[in-house]
């Protein structure tokens, strides 16, 4: 009897601690800025460091997996109607930008956020990015100047 009792017991304490047991997955939003700042790190780096870069088929590769198929479609009509780089929106990167990209979610919901990134520090240059997760991976799907 005293065996069933005790059965019975551990199974109810299990059962209302579980939901707090398992570890809650990391708030969407925060996910969207971490991939745009990864994003961003490895872009301007890739920028800064290598005269053809995105052209390699390594980096088109990256390129897909971490950008929309839309932006990555318009990529080309971006750079005629702005002269700029569609992910940086600048025709150049600034001194201070490899080691020095920051990324905050704006606004957010499970599959679209808002991140705003800036990148450097003594003259930062800020852009608002869109974001969509789309099989579950988060992809930047337009870039805008920020403020």
């Amino acid at each position: 009897m005293a065996h069933i009792l005790h059965r019975i017991l551990l199974t109810t304490a299990l059962a209302l601690l579980a939901p707090t047991a398992i570890a809650a997955p990391p708030a969407a939003a925060d996910d969207a800025a971490a991939a745009a700042s990864a994003f961003y790190s490895w872009y301007v780096e890739g920028v800064e460091n290598t005269a053809r870069f995105p052209d390699a088929a390594a980096d088109q590769r990256t390129l897909k997996q971490r950008v929309t198929e839309a932006l990555l479609k318009n990529r080309k009509a971006i750079i005629a109607r702005t002269g700029a780089d569609p992910f940086i929106l600048a025709q150049d990167t600034g001194s201070d930008w490899t080691g020095a990209v920051s990324a905050h979610t704006v606004r957010g919901t499970a599959d679209a956020a808002e991140v705003q990134v800036v990148l450097g520090q003594q003259a930062p240059h800020v852009l608002k990015v869109t974001m969509k997760r789309i099989d579950g991976i988060w992809r930047i799907d337009r870039v805008d100047l920020g403020r």
